[in-house]
């Protein structure tokens, strides 16, 4: 059996997506699975805004969190060493 998309070359495999017969350079191993290029291609492009705008989200989150935590920390120790010198002094 020869690749769909190139006719003069033995296949190695099937897509898994969609059931294409592929040859070395057409297909890719992902995850133990064979996908030819072009459902490689959608795939990645499905996968790839999900992904950047969930990441995006949490990271800014994250850090706005962290930003603000650490001001509060910072804030409090420096007020209580105010009043602790206020105190002694």
């Amino acid at each position: 059996m020869n690749c769909s998309l190139h006719p003069e070359v033995p296949a190695i495999g099937v897509c898994v997506s969609c059931r294409r017969v592929v040859c070395d350079s057409c297909s890719t191993r992902l995850q133990g699975r064979n996908f030819c290029t072009g459902c490689l291609a959608r795939r990645a492009d499905d996968a790839a805004p999900e992904v950047a705008l969930e990441s995006g989200w949490f990271l800014k989150s994250t850090f706005g969190m962290l930003t603000l935590g650490s001001m509060a920390l910072m804030a409090s120790a420096f007020f209580g060493l105010g009043f602790f010198l206020y105190m002694i002094g």
